[in-house]
């Protein structure tokens, strides 16, 4: 009796579990049949972008006035690569300049031999004669070059003149026992290994001084090389030719010539001589 009655439960049991996994069953087919509503509700990121569909209008008084004028300022950033261009130009004008050809190199180098002539009151030859005195101390041509001694000694006007036709020459007179120097300004333009010879003439009858030539070859950087002859003037009421032949070096592009100044024993503290017509010429 016992025995049938603990059965009966158990099979009672067995059947309320079949009942509830079938209920399981129902519910999960419950949630398959509500899953179509779950993905519509996956449709709200579409609501989401919506905005983008429909985007809110912004008044034409709310844009700020500051952003409106930048397309101007970009307009004139715009304008300066054609500024810069017009500079790129010029730039590239210049070195077209500067490649002279060769022909032209010649023209050039023409131009520079006319120059002695020029009216521009520039470096020239014109008064190697010294007849223009409308500047003294040096007259126009020439230049002082001890600029350690520039008061104590003077290149002035005087009419102990040498010139065929002339009327001045220059007087010059030195107060100091340092060598002092005047210079011919005009850079006349040479060939490395080519002969030239300066020439100048003097007036020397002072027993207290003497003069002679000196040669300066110039190279492309301006560098002045001196040369010096051994020849001296010497005491004479005669005018004297001084004459210096030398070889321009190989670094030279050009030349000048001048007279330096030298006192000799018996110094009585100054000393004057008179120079002339000066030269360069090549055999």
């Amino acid at each position: 009796m016992g025995v049938a009655v603990l059965v009966a439960a158990g099979a009672l049991l067995v059947g309320c579990k079949d009942n509830g996994g079938e209920e399981t069953d129902a519910d999960a087919v419950d949630q398959d049949a509500d899953a179509p509503d779950a993905r519509e509700d996956t449709s709200v990121p579409d609501e989401i972008t919506a905005p983008d569909e429909n985007p809110v209008e912004i008044p034409a008084d709310d844009v700020g006035t500051e952003d409106v004028a930048t397309p101007d300022e970009a307009e004139e950033d715009v304008a300066v690569p054609d500024e810069m261009d017009a500079v790129e130009e010029d730039a590239i004008g210049d070195e077209d300049a500067a490649d002279v050809p060769p022909d032209a190199e010649e023209d050039v180098s023409d131009a520079t031999d006319a120059e002695e002539d020029a009216p521009d009151g520039g470096p020239s030859m014109d008064n190697w004669d010294l007849e223009d005195w409308s500047t003294t101390d040096p007259p126009p041509g020439f230049l002082k070059t001890t600029t350690a001694d520039l008061a104590s000694y003077t290149m002035v006007q005087s009419t102990m003149n040498h010139t065929p036709g002339g009327q001045y020459s220059a007087e010059l007179t030195w107060t100091t026992t340092n060598t002092v120097e005047i210079l011919a300004e005009y850079r006349y333009p040479v060939v490395s290994g080519s002969i030239y010879s300066c020439h100048a003439w003097i007036l020397d009858n002072d027993p207290d001084g003497r003069a002679r030539l000196v040669l300066a070859w110039y190279d492309a950087s301006d560098v002045a090389t001196r040369e010096f002859p051994t020849v001296y003037t010497s005491d004479n009421p005669a005018w004297q030719e001084l004459v210096y032949q030398s070889v321009a070096p190989v670094t030279a592009v050009s030349m000048t010539c001048g007279i330096r100044l030298y006192d000799v024993a018996g110094w009585d503290g100054n000393a004057t001589v008179y120079f002339d017509d000066l030269s360069i010429t090549q055999p």
